[in-house]
């Protein structure tokens, strides 16, 4: 009796075991990891410089774009671009309310200020600029009397819609033209007259003309700002996502390696600058781009 019930087990063993056990190490077997989730980044697609511009293949390319795509590639952050207008994209970072279908994880690039800070996580510098205005000589053959930047307000002055402008009002200085969306609009304004200064860093207009991506006409000539501070341009993050704060760690990490290897340097050579202009050390922040 008992060999029969044995033997019978062992032929139903023989034709269901394996499947009950495949069945049983399925359920224990380890999940598959799945991918981190990609970070929406936007950037501004109306400013084309040598910082960010498409080539003739429409691929996105530029000195600090390169270096940013290099930075989040160290860090091992997926990414996801959006070209935007500048406004929409630095709402869609900076606004803690924004819907999910809006919201963006990282803003590329822009200047600091106050009301930046506060809403977003600002990460150590890509590069620094030397900030000025742009002005005519057929205006202004001798040059600019500018002592201070109070004295800008004896001047039209003109600017990038939704450029970081909020310094002007330490200066009392009211009444700028904020219509041009381009630097190359900027400067045609400046060239026929409607203003008489554009306030704009002198790097990314230069960059850009040598790379074809603007006309620079010869009438006009740079000044940088009496104070002669510097104007740096930051990754930011929302503060929305409850990762940004490690994210923010791991592009600080990338970026200061890059710079100290040289490496960032010599990227930004490719596109004939002279560097980040971060070397030999720190430079002080300041505002007035975008």
């Amino acid at each position: 009796m008992a060999f029969a019930l044995s033997l019978r087990l062992a032929r139903l063993w023989a034709r269901f075991g394996p499947w009950v056990l495949a069945g049983c190490l399925g359920s224990v077997a380890p999940a598959v990891r799945a991918e981190p989730p990609a970070l929406q980044a936007c950037f501004d697609a109306d400013v084309k410089s040598v910082h960010r511009f498409q080539d003739a293949q429409g691929r996105w390319r530029g000195a600090a774009m390169d270096l940013t795509q290099l930075a989040l590639q160290r860090a091992g952050l997926q990414v996801q671009w959006h070209a935007l207008p500048w406004a929409r994209c630095l709402r869609a970072v900076s606004d803690a309310h924004a819907p999910g279908k809006e919201g963006m994880d990282l803003l590329m690039f822009a200047s600091r200020n106050p009301g930046r800070d506060q809403a977003m996580w600002v990460s150590r510098a890509l590069h620094a600029d030397e900030g000025g205005v742009w002005y005519s000589r057929t205006h202004f053959p001798q040059g600019l009397p500018l002592g201070s930047r109070a004295d800008l307000k004896r001047f039209k002055l003109c600017g990038l819609n939704g450029g970081n402008f909020q310094w002007l009002a330490e200066w009392d200085v009211a009444g700028v033209d904020f219509k041009p969306f381009s630097p190359q609009s900027a400067l045609w304004m400046v060239e026929r007259g409607h203003c008489d200064l554009f306030l704009f860093a002198q790097q990314p207009v230069q960059g850009a003309a040598r790379q074809g991506l603007l006309q620079l006409p010869s009438t006009l000539a740079f000044q940088p700002y009496p104070d002669a501070l510097m104007v740096t341009q930051h990754l930011m993050l929302s503060r929305r996502h409850p990762q940004s704060k490690a994210w923010l760690r791991r592009l600080d990490a990338a970026l200061a390696e890059l710079e100290r290897s040289g490496e960032a340097d010599r990227l930004y050579r490719r596109y004939g600058l002279t560097g980040t202009g971060l070397t030999p050390g720190p430079v002080p922040a300041s505002e007035g781009r975008r």
